[in-house]
């Protein structure tokens, strides 16, 4: 069962995550129902039809309501008589609290020597590149395995060798709590590659594939993480900016004068010795390639947000509207797959 282990969160905050739904038979699968055990999620999308030896996302967006140690289900049916039934987990600790600003694992991750030896010498490390297989195929580093987080336990010829996890480089938490347990359960060498693609293109890696999104661009529903990490920060660039987050700074950018903006960018991040990463954000995200050659300049990493804040502000407007909707496709069975009861109110504080 693939479980998504948030951690602690505040009562009330909206949170969202992405279960991989993988077909490998060589039929194609349809899904027919994709049921949430509590009103507090609302399914966001998740496929009708996977094709033979594809992969599909079942996206969720979860909303506590209750104080505790929580054990949410998505429960999905499909065509394949191999797995009709496929449940996934999304368990933490709620709080009463609002979420709080959460520093990186740096023990989790692999440090600077360590990854520019990897980088001379790529070859002495198994790379597993934990994203989709179709991203995979986009674009990936060379000689890298494409292995699902959730199936990288199972693969006993890693055992006892330095593995390294790479992902679209967003500073999953999941990720960090995947690889903690790896670590836990015999995987002694195993780390984390900070950054991703973009920190591998950036420290001169080469990386190869059938290619297409440019692998500093990152989709508005990472931001939600983004925003409480201390190792981002995220820049306002341009006027009449009324979406930013907390803790973001506004700094302008003049397209004669790039030098300005790199010196203003380069105070903000040593201001804040954590950063480590940067999330360049404009009003459309039709203003970057300008910038892209003046970031080139910035001691961190930089990324940059699809669409702007007019598509982030899209973002939470559709969650915000589902969370009180029922888009889902909710069954009104007693039991999950499992054998499990399961109660339509499934975390004990939804309406019932």
């Amino acid at each position: 069962m693939d479980v998504f282990r948030f951690g602690t969160a505040g009562i009330g905050e909206q949170l969202t995550n992405q279960f991989l739904l993988r077909n490998s038979g060589t039929m194609p699968m349809d899904v027919a129902s994709a049921t949430p055990s509590c009103d507090c999620i609302q399914i966001l999308r998740w496929p009708t039809n996977v094709a033979a030896g594809a992969t599909g996302v079942v996206e969720v967006l979860f909303s506590p309501d209750k104080v505790g140690e929580v054990d949410y289900r998505v429960y999905i049916q499909t065509s394949d008589p191999d797995q009709p039934d496929i449940e996934y987990a999304i368990q933490g600790v709620v709080t009463a609290g609002s979420r709080s600003r959460a520093d990186r694992n740096w023990t989790l991750y692999l440090g600077t020597p360590e990854a520019e030896q990897a980088l001379r010498e790529p070859g002495g490390v198994v790379w597993v590149d934990v994203r989709s297989p179709e991203a995979y195929a986009r674009i990936r580093i060379p000689g890298s395995l494409q292995i699902p987080l959730y199936a990288v336990k199972t693969k006993g010829f890693l055992n006892g060798r330095q593995v390294v996890l790479v992902d679209e480089g967003y500073g999953s938490l999941v990720l960090e709590e995947e690889c903690r347990k790896l670590r836990e359960t015999g995987f002694s060498n195993v780390s984390i590659w900070y950054g991703g693609l973009n920190a591998w293109k950036r420290r001169d890696g080469r990386l190869e594939g059938e290619g297409g999104r440019d692998v500093s661009h990152i989709p508005p529903i990472a931001l939600h993480d983004i925003a409480y990490s201390t190792d981002w920060l995220v820049v306002s660039v341009g006027a009449g900016m009324t979406n930013p987050t907390a803790g973001s700074v506004a700094i302008p950018f003049d397209a004669a004068k790039p030098e300005a903006f790199v010196s203003a960018l380069n105070a903000a991040i040593e201001a804040r010795p954590q950063v480590a990463s940067v999330l360049i954000v404009t009003n459309t995200g039709k203003e970057y390639g300008t910038m892209a050659a003046a970031v080139n300049e910035i001691d961190a990493f930089v990324f940059f947000l699809e669409g702007g804040w007019t598509a982030w502000a899209e973002n939470r407007q559709m969650m915000e509207a589902l969370q009180h909707s029922h888009t889902a496709v909710v069954r009104n069975t007693s039991k999950s797959g499992s054998g499990a009861i399961v109660r339509p109110g499934g975390c004990g504080g939804c309406p019932k």
